[in-house]
């Protein structure tokens, strides 16, 4: 999560740059960095959290046996 903050900060930090600058083409620059950045820390937030086991209290052989027992007897 300290890579998606770091993003994040960069994407801000380009949004207050460039509600400073008076060129319009310098702003419009700065504009679409921060909506990189904010696009990478939202795509890095969500490869993160798929990568988050959501049976972590289940031990593996319990999710072995539960697929066990769904099998038809036919392939038994």
């Amino acid at each position: 999560m300290q890579v998606v903050a770091k993003y994040r900060k960069r994407a801000k930090d380009c949004r207050a740059l460039a509600a400073r600058l008076s060129n319009p083409a310098d702003k419009k620059r700065l504009e679409y960095r921060a909506e990189a950045w904010a696009k990478m820390a939202d795509l890095r937030e969500r490869n993160l959290q798929a990568k988050t086991p959501r049976h972590r209290h289940q031990p593996a052989n319990k999710i072995s046996d539960e697929r066990e027992a769904a099998r038809p007897d036919s392939f038994s």
